[in-house]
């Protein structure tokens, strides 16, 4: 009887995180673009986990703060990618997306923005401040300010040893970025 009243209780104190919903960080959609060519730019943002199954995107383009351009006929259904293939890069560009629910556009998500003259690189270069001495070693992801938005956190090492070894090292540094290199 006992066992099975211990077990019961443990149940019981069990089931409400059971049917919990699933805790999630709050993300932004997470537009990034890569140049891929002199008039072409590759786009891709993030379907959030609240999305509903029907929701659809457009995607405008600004250059040089000249009236929107909406860059899709039709609303993106099938994807959260899509590429530009009619941009000036001589020019500065930003890029956002809209979801649509219900034939509604909700507000755009947070801008991003390409300067005058990029070099086509298969990615996002960010330019480290990499102190004396130190080289990067390492790197991850996060949110750390609570914005939405992904900040890239590098691991910047100096002169190290191994812990059999006698001698002096220097402090990691632990440095984060957004990806617009600030």
């Amino acid at each position: 009887m006992v066992v099975f009243c211990f077990a019961l209780i443990i149940l019981i104190i069990s089931a409400p995180s059971s049917y919990s919903q699933r805790e999630m960080e709050y993300l932004g959609r997470g537009l990034v673009g890569i140049v891929k060519n002199d008039r072409e730019v590759f786009l891709s943002w993030r379907l959030l986990g609240t999305d509903p199954q029907t929701v659809a995107f457009n995607l405008y383009r600004s250059t040089d703060s000249k009236p929107l351009v909406k860059l899709n006929k039709i609303p993106i259904t099938d994807s959260t990618c899509f590429t530009d293939t009619n941009v000036n890069l001589s020019s500065a560009n930003c890029y956002f997306v809209r979801p649509l629910l219900n034939g509604c556009e909700l507000e755009p998500c947070t801008p991003f923005c390409i300067k005058s003259n990029p070099p086509a690189l298969p990615y996002i270069s960010i330019r480290l401040q990499t102190p004396d001495g130190y080289s990067p070693n390492d790197g991850s992801v996060g949110d750390l300010d609570g914005d939405g938005e992904y900040e890239i956190v590098i691991h910047q090492v100096g002169r190290g040893r191994d812990n059999s070894q006698n001698g002096f090292t220097t402090a990691p540094i632990f440095e984060a970025y957004k990806l617009d290199g600030t």
